[in-house]
């Protein structure tokens, strides 16, 4: 990707939902494009604990950032920014069979001509 000429956007994103024992893909950046991730939020919606996995993938790996066990009832909060690149997938997961609420919050700088 050139190094952005000046010319662009920026737009603030977000997504939510609800997964147990399975994968969500957030967003996978387009050409052109730089993703920030702001913040995801993840909380176990019942009273079990839920399992949240964080994972990027360049295309051919998954990187996982975090396996965190969320308590019944609790919020964990992943406020690390993450600069993804075009191709670059952001994926969370749960993994306990429990239900996990997400909120995902970034920034799409869109440098397309």
């Amino acid at each position: 990707m050139a190094i952005p000429s000046g010319s662009g956007t920026e737009v603030l994103k977000c997504a939510g939902g609800v997964r147990s024992n399975n994968a969500a893909t957030i967003f996978t950046v387009g050409t052109g494009k730089i993703h920030t991730v702001l913040s995801i939020v993840c909380w176990a919606s019942q009273s079990s604990s839920s399992t949240l996995e964080i994972k990027v993938n360049d295309g051919s790996t998954d990187y996982i950032l975090l396996r965190q066990v969320i308590p019944g009832t609790e919020t964990f909060v992943f406020n690390d920014k993450i600069v993804l690149h075009p191709t670059h997938i952001l994926k969370i997961e749960e993994t306990a069979n429990y239900n996990m609420n997400y909120w995902v919050s970034w920034i799409e700088q869109d440098f397309g001509a």
